[in-house]
């Protein structure tokens, strides 16, 4: 399994940028659809997890007939 870290993600919808800490350093990307993550992040039951090998971001969301919620998962650029 993929090392992870546990982030809380800030999304800037104008630019498209994510910014999170990771062992105190601010980390900056971008993906070309903020808004879904802000979305993701409006359902999400468990704590964001950062994948800094893949620099994918898995956010598990709410969802109807899955107890556990669902992963949703956003692939991020350099910025």
């Amino acid at each position: 399994m993929d090392e992870f870290v546990r982030v809380i993600p800030g999304v800037d919808l104008s630019q498209g940028s994510v910014t999170f800490v990771v062992d105190g350093n601010l980390e900056r990307y971008w993906h070309h659809e903020p808004r879904l993550i802000t979305q993701a992040l409006s359902k999400a039951v468990q704590p964001a997890r950062w994948f800094p090998a893949t620099r994918k971001l898995t956010l598990t969301v709410a969802a109807t007939g899955h107890r556990a919620g669902v992963q949703r998962h956003f692939i991020l650029s350099a910025f």
